[in-house]
């Protein structure tokens, strides 16, 4: 759960947590022998740390933290390693971990390492697609941070003058994770609703942070004419749309009937078979604009449609993942539809700008082994 300091119910939650810490801490002071746990933590159970948790290459017991008490009742009906951080019994479990995961920040991240003798490590949810320094400050301090590629640990020193000795280029290991469902392609299709032989487009946008500017484009996913044009063009291609959104985004509900009512646009929904990322591995083409999700794709070839919509996120500039020569936006349906048209024609093609991006973020190297180079971390900080 990512703190809303204009949430009143987040307050509660925090305090309430709080309360839950005292007394683990007291449970603790008794009985401060540490086991062979680790734990995960994040703002949802999705990305690295899904792919984690999951791996059966991390041979110590596993845990995902959770400060939602929704999230931990869903969870909780599918898996049995699930805690609440309103639970003092399971902060507990926590305090008495060798290793905490986490894909974002942590609470009260300091107390924990020096009074309870945690090692933390940021594995890191998004490749560093902004230059902002500011919000890099909380990964200060974490023993080890995670990166994508050595492209990504450039950004942090050369874009982002970032001075502490705690980066380890690791790769993404929810990047092996999406290899291995891309292989899997036809099966999760069926699972999904979809025939073999669909083809199907994944529109994944970035939030839009109730950016005015972004709102008012022609592009934006608060914008009901680019829905109609979803469903237009479907039927003249032959085509289905699946809606993916950052876990941000609330939808207004004039979109939110009409995708209910089409037959060609489905929003994506987290399957207990398969893990987040799995509506990215059976799509032919990815529509995007700033979402950093266009990375992955590239990592299995997805041929990528960019649109041209204002910045949502403007408290910095962009990194070198966008900041470059090889991305090219499309700036009206028209352009989409035509791109469209020749990516099916051309049994979506994956194009020379597209396998130049991909070589210079992946090195060659980060496609794959990713979660091996993760374990061999693990194991070397425990």
């Amino acid at each position: 759960m990512k703190f809303n300091k204009h949430n009143p119910a987040h307050y509660i939650t925090y305090f309430l947590s709080l309360i839950s810490l005292v007394l683990a801490t007291l449970l603790y002071l008794f009985n401060k022998k540490k086991n062979n746990v680790v734990i995960f933590t994040g703002h949802k159970l999705i990305g690295n740390i899904e792919t984690l948790i999951n791996s059966e290459n991390i041979k110590y017991n596993k845990y995902y933290l959770t400060f939602s008490l929704k999230d931990y009742i869903n969870l909780s009906k599918k898996k049995n390693n699930i805690l609440l951080a309103l639970n003092p019994f399971h902060l507990f479990i926590l305090l008495k971990s060798k290793l905490i995961i986490s894909s974002h920040g942590l609470v009260l991240h300091r107390l924990l390492k020096k009074y309870f003798n945690l090692k933390t490590i940021s594995t890191g949810h998004a490749i560093k697609s902004n230059n902002n320094s500011e919000i890099l400050k909380e990964l200060y301090h974490f023993d080890e941070v995670w990166l994508f590629s050595n492209f990504e640990k450039k950004i942090y020193i050369e874009e982002c003058n970032y001075k502490i000795q705690n980066l380890e280029v690791t790769g993404f290991p929810r990047i092996d994770g999406l290899s291995d469902l891309y292989l899997k392609k036809d099966e999760i299709k069926r699972a999904y609703g979809f025939n073999d032989k669909d083809k199907l487009i994944l529109y994944a946008p970035t939030d839009d942070r109730k950016n005015q500017e972004y709102l008012n484009s022609i592009f934006s996913l608060q914008n009901l004419n680019l829905y109609k044009f979803f469903d237009e063009i479907s039927d003249k291609l032959n085509l289905k749309f699946i809606l993916k959104y950052h876990i941000n985004t609330n939808l207004n509900g004039e979109i939110i009937q009409y995708i209910n009512k089409s037959k060609n646009l489905k929003r994506h929904e987290n399957s207990n078979n398969y893990p987040d990322i799995s509506s990215l591995a059976i799509s032919d083409i990815l529509i995007t604009d700033w979402s950093s999700i266009f990375v992955d794709s590239l990592a299995i070839s997805i041929p990528i449609i960019f649109l041209n919509t204002p910045r949502a996120y403007i408290e910095s500039g962009v990194s070198k993942v966008f900041n470059n020569q090889l991305i090219e936006r499309k700036n009206n349906y028209e352009e989409i539809s035509k791109d469209l048209s020749k990516l099916i024609d051309d049994n979506f093609l994956f194009n020379k700008n597209l396998k130049e991006l991909k070589k210079i973020i992946y090195e060659d190297t980060y496609e794959n082994n990713n979660i091996a180079r993760c374990v061999e971390r693990i194991e070397s900080i425990i």
